[in-house]
């Protein structure tokens, strides 16, 4: 049996075409899984056999009916989101050598997005910081090498995939010292550090046998996954072991401490600094400042709540209820 022209270009867009745009890996799994849904759905749900599958029979209402099993709580959005995205960019793909599919490609991008509710920024206060990066016991070999990894990790607001993917030649230790990391989209960008986690960071290496020129390709931090790269899982361990140590001393602190809490509280702290949103930005990665700009509307909300408790709540009675002024209720047209 002949390949279809829906099979051609499934394996091009997956071998060939998403690779070369320099997506992350996690963006090519996301991909990938959703185009496996997809063939899932049309051979459980419809009943249509992959075999003889066109690039005709994807149309708008099937990819509309396929993500239509997805609910509408904040995971599911993202879900629905995410595979709306990847048959989207399947499909502008196909069209280019499947013409004849112009007219459901433009139904398929009428389809809107779900709007996600964002979660809110979960974030550890500075003395906990300091204690949990003091957990470690500075006496044995293991528990310097945490200390530096979760030091490293919050001293530079890295994400896990960043923090396992340094190299023993991103870093550089002279002044103004910094590590070259990859961030999302294969994009690199270099992040200062602060002179006593490169002081740290350049003992830890010493130790470990890092600094000859044979070891440069090596992981800064290695783990034990098959690529030799530490996990997020691995690292979530970590981060557990010692946040366990110091639970009594933190009871407000919920008990379960994330990477990404890390990353999140480095950017609030910066930004309770002062520091510029453009600089929080760039040092993180952010695509769009509106992601950063959550750490500078948490600063100001948290100070709100502090000026209202300084103050006190202001009575009512003070101000006349604009609601009874008759002549504004006219002008906005609630007056007929």
């Amino acid at each position: 049996m002949p390949t279809t022209d829906f099979a051609r270009l499934l394996l091009e867009f997956l071998v060939s075409y998403i690779p070369s745009r320099g997506f992350s890996r996690h963006t090519l799994r996301s991909y990938r899984d959703c185009l496996k849904q997809f063939l899932k759905y049309c051979r459980d749900v419809r009943g249509m056999n992959l075999r003889r599958l066109e690039m005709k029979d994807v149309t708008a209402r099937l990819v509309e009916e396929f993500l239509g099993q997805i609910g509408n709580g904040r995971c599911a959005m993202s879900t629905y989101n995410q595979r709306l995205a990847a048959m989207q960019s399947f499909l502008n793909f196909a069209l280019r050598e499947a013409p004849e599919t112009l007219a459901e490609n433009q139904l398929l991008h009428r389809l809107e997005r779900r709007k996600c509710p964002k979660p809110a920024v979960r974030k550890l206060e500075a003395d906990y910081i300091e204690a949990l990066l003091r957990a470690p016991d500075p006496n044995t070999r293991r528990g310097r090498r945490d200390m530096t990894l979760m030091t490293v990790m919050y001293d530079l607001g890295l994400r896990v995939s960043e923090l396992s993917g340094i190299t023993v030649r991103d870093v550089r230790l002279d002044k103004p010292s910094h590590i070259v990391v990859m961030g999302k989209g294969e994009k690199q960008r270099a992040v200062p550090m602060h002179e006593g986690t490169a002081r740290m960071l350049r003992g830890y290496m010493r130790e470990w046998r890092l600094t000859t020129p044979d070891r440069m390709g090596c992981f800064l931090f290695p783990g034990r996954s098959r690529d030799g790269r530490l996990t997020t899982p691995g690292v979530t361990y970590i981060l557990q072991k010692y946040a366990g140590m110091i639970g009594d001393r933190f009871p407000t602190v919920p008990p379960l401490i994330t990477p990404h809490m890390l990353r999140h509280s480095k950017g609030m702290h910066l930004a309770r600094e002062g520091v510029s949103v453009i600089y929080i930005r760039d040092l993180f990665g952010h695509e769009d400042i509106s992601t950063t700009d959550r750490y500078i509307r948490a600063t100001n909300a948290e100070k709100a709540m502090a000026i209202e408790k300084a103050i006190g709540p202001t009575r009512s009675s003070e101000f006349p209820d604009w609601n009874d002024d008759r002549q504004i209720m006219e002008m906005l047209g609630l007056y007929s």
